[in-house]
């Protein structure tokens, strides 16, 4: 038998459970709550068919590589040139299509703290319309998983997933030369 003490602390436990989960739902600070409303879409968020050139530049490693083209048709220009292997370059087009922000941050220190000044690396965005759209990343956060990157001309700094990034940054190494197809040899017939 369950003693009434028992069933009053069970009610209490009960109810300090649903109060906990009401506050992490729906309570001051919850997601998509004020802090939620102030995240703005990707500013580089961009159709791939609206794309003509890409350059992507680790600059603390002095390395760049560069690709024009349209569609599936991509060549490299820089630092070598030939054809693009069409797959590595529309991972790096889909994560500018994808436009993912996991978060955002309002500066508060110099730009060397989140590893800006200079950047890490640079991504150049050649448009269709002829603009040119800037992309500038920093270092990780200290917990990881997620990397500082700066838009020119914003006042906010964009918090985008480390791993997601890394698709177009390897651009850099090994240059995305596509593979050559093998191309069958003429078939000869010994003669007797």
């Amino acid at each position: 038998m369950v003693r009434r003490s028992t069933w009053a602390w069970l009610g209490v436990f009960v109810a300090a459970l649903g109060l906990a989960v009401w506050w992490v739902r729906w309570g001051p600070g919850a997601p998509g709550e004020a802090e939620g409303d102030d995240v703005e879409p990707a500013p580089w968020q961009v159709a791939t068919s609206d794309v003509t050139a890409l350059r992507v530049e680790l600059l603390q490693e002095d390395q760049a590589v560069e690709v024009r083209g349209r569609g599936q048709e991509w060549e490299v220009v820089s630092p070598e040139r030939g054809p693009a292997d069409p797959f590595r370059v529309s991972l790096a087009l889909s994560w500018l299509e994808a436009g993912q922000v996991s978060g955002q941050v309002e500066p508060t220190a110099d730009p060397e703290a989140y590893g800006l000044e200079p950047p890490r690396a640079r991504i150049l965005v050649g448009l269709r319309d002829g603009g040119l759209m800037r992309l500038e990343v920093g270092r990780q956060v200290p917990t990881g998983g997620l990397t500082y990157l700066r838009v020119p001309g914003r006042e906010r700094l964009y918090l985008v997933s480390s791993s997601d990034l890394e698709m177009i940054l390897s651009l850099v190494d090994p240059i995305p030369l596509a593979s050559p197809t093998a191309v069958p040899a003429e078939e000869t017939t010994p003669e007797p």
